[in-house]
């Protein structure tokens, strides 16, 4: 069952910003900090990770296509329609 602690908004903020970093939930922040091992955390935690800034997606594709031939696909060919249709009659 939750419970309510009085905190000044700024502490409460400043925590967010912490767990958020952490990719956690303030809950599993908290009882990290208290602790509580870092693995039982993330097996209980089912907090989302915080959506990507524009400046972090734009790093992740400006890494992707740094290295094209990393990242392409190993098929060089083309498709016949044989191979397109092979389940239609």
């Amino acid at each position: 069952m939750p419970s309510t602690l009085e905190v000044q908004p700024e502490t409460a903020a400043r925590i967010n910003e912490l767990a958020v970093e952490q990719g956690l939930s303030v809950d599993a922040y908290l009882r990290w900090l208290i602790g509580e091992p870092r693995e039982e955390v993330a097996q209980t935690e089912t907090f989302d990770q915080r959506p990507l800034s524009s400046e972090e997606i734009r790093e992740f594709f400006d890494e992707l296509t740094a290295h094209p031939s990393e990242n392409a696909s190993s098929y060089k060919g083309t498709y016949s329609r044989e191979d397109i249709y092979f389940d239609h009659d």
